[in-house]
């Protein structure tokens, strides 16, 4: 069995490692090698395992250590690397136009972009590119720099300044989850509302981040087809052939997972955004209108009457609406049989499943 080290990027955790890689599982032996390994400990990791291949999405790890060795790096500036080293990276463009077009249709005032601590490479076009994508759509956007310190107050104090002093609502365009949460807290620091004032899109779709702020983060999902396009291309190909030319390969983001920092509701009503809540997270349980309904402390007409006129859909509507987005992510992921779509998601009838994939897009 071929063996393949997977050097992870720093803040990411073992458990997504292990989804990513699942992929490769049936035709390799898969070991994470944790982020903070410095280039004397890899090195001897190497001399340790004398890996088939590796993917190196650490990019504080020298490329020199990997020379010899069929390698694929990720999110790294292809102009420092080897000249016959495949590279791997999102299509940043094709992410800051999702952040976007989530933003834009909210009326926003002001555009930020809030960078990553440290400047990276994929940072400063996935920037170029959210700029470029408001200007064509006649809007302006502002960097707010980000503080050079690990004190989370510092932080929450510096950016609550800077969004403070622009025109509202704001729409944020985050570089990663984990800069977007320090925004929500900045936000709360600053007694700004999200979304009413400050509407906030990361990426990653970290869940351990995204669920757990308050409220919970929108964010776009870009993982899922990295671990088709590089990991299998690296057993199937790489390996099997070490003298194939240079591959720059660019992945296509899987989606936008909308949460409640982009959710604004035609008429505010704290019941009806618990609902929202409850229809996303629940909606591959099989969650009804009457379970939603019996969330309201009301008859069911009239929470009906409260949550059409908060979100403009009926309960109903936006179960289906959740329930559809939902089935094309699975698709996307994993195919499926339209059998097991149908169980998955609480059809009877695989026909349903059709009719529900082939409706238009869900209503913001």
């Amino acid at each position: 069995m071929k063996t393949i080290l997977f050097f992870k990027r720093p803040r990411q955790r073992i458990t997504d490692s292990i989804q990513l890689l699942a992929p490769l599982s049936t035709k390799c032996y898969v070991q994470a090698i944790d982020s903070a390994t410095t280039d004397a400990e890899a090195a001897e990791l190497l001399r340790f395992w004398k890996p088939d291949g590796c993917i190196v999405n650490n990019d504080r790890l020298s490329a020199r250590l990997f020379n010899g060795i069929p390698t694929i790096f990720l999110h790294r500036d292809p102009a420092k690397l080897p000249r016959n080293a495949d590279w791997g990276a999102y299509d940043e463009n094709a992410i800051a136009e999702l952040a976007a077009r989530e933003l834009l249709p909210l009326g926003c005032a002001s555009f930020v972009y809030v960078p990553a601590p440290a400047a990276e490479h994929w940072d400063s076009a996935r920037r170029t590119a959210f700029i470029h994508a408001l200007k064509m759509n006649g809007q302006s956007c502002s960097v707010v720099r980000h503080p050079h310190t690990r004190s989370a107050v510092r932080i929450q104090t510096s950016l609550g300044r800077a969004l403070t002093a622009l025109p509202r609502p704001i729409g944020v365009f985050a570089a990663c989850d984990t800069v977007a949460e320090q925004v929500v807290h900045a936000c709360t620091h600053a007694g700004l509302s999200i979304p009413d004032e400050v509407a906030i899109v990361g990426v990653d779709n970290n869940t351990g981040i995204c669920e757990m702020t308050r409220p919970t983060l929108t964010s776009i999902n870009c993982e899922g087809n990295f671990s088709r396009a590089f990991y299998l291309d690296l057993i199937e190909s790489r390996i099997g052939n070490p003298r194939l030319p240079r591959r720059l390969l660019s992945v296509q983001p899987m989606g936008i997972v909308r949460r409640a920092s982009t959710q604004r509701f035609q008429k505010f009503d704290a019941v009806a955004a618990a609902a929202c809540e409850a229809i996303r997270t629940r909606v591959c349980e099989g969650i009804t209108a009457r379970e939603v309904a019996a969330t309201f402390p009301c008859s069911r007409r009239m929470a009906e009457i409260r949550f059409r006129a908060a979100t403009g859909q009926s309960i109903l509507e936006r179960i289906r609406d959740e329930r559809r987005t939902a089935a094309q992510k699975a698709e996307g992921v994993r195919p499926l049989s339209p059998k097991l779509l149908a169980a998955q998601f609480g059809y009877s009838a695989v026909s349903s499943v059709y009719r529900l994939l082939r409706q238009k897009d869900p209503v913001k």
